[in-house]
């Protein structure tokens, strides 16, 4: 959501987490985007390439996301347990996130920035599922000069515990 209008990217990767107590854990992010131009970014693009002599036309410029790593503190203010229709107890947190990293641009590496939240749950002792929103920033960089970019980003995660 966000980011540059012209451009859809998915991402796909890991998260390892170390759970210090039950309040605080550290972690590593890494991504792998795919990009495909949005909607209006192939409108632009057919109609530069439909122009006709003296018709003004723009052609969009894009630095896209390659991949993405980061390192992240999250705090759990609450957690709890679920009863599941008296099937089966889930258990679940809420947590709070803050990061800081690298990401990969066509124009090169620069730095990156996210905070957000989300709500993970503990289907077994070793089966958890979150759900992340959180905005990311950073600059990219155009022909006509730096930019900064504005996501916010979705996530869903399936993660085995050891």
């Amino acid at each position: 959501l966000g980011g540059n209008s012209y451009l859809n990217s998915n991402s796909l990767g890991f998260n390892y987490q170390r759970h210090f107590n039950p309040r605080w854990s550290a972690g590593l992010k890494y991504s792998y985007f795919s990009n495909e131009l949005s909607t209006e970014g192939k409108k632009m693009i057919s109609d530069f390439e439909n122009t006709k002599p003296g018709d003004v036309a723009y052609v969009p410029e894009i630095d896209w996301p390659k991949q993405n790593y980061m390192a992240v503190v999250n705090w759990y203010p609450m957690y709890g347990k679920i009863n599941v229709y008296n099937k089966g107890i889930v258990h679940f947190d809420v947590y709070l996130l803050g990061g800081y990293g690298q990401i990969e641009l066509k124009s090169g590496a620069t730095d990156t920035m996210t905070a957000g939240g989300g709500v993970g749950f503990w289907f077994s002792q070793h089966l958890s599922g979150r759900f992340e929103m959180r905005y990311q920033s950073y600059e990219a960089q155009y022909y006509s000069g730096a930019k900064d970019i504005h996501w916010t980003m979705t996530g869903l995660t399936l993660g085995y515990m050891l």
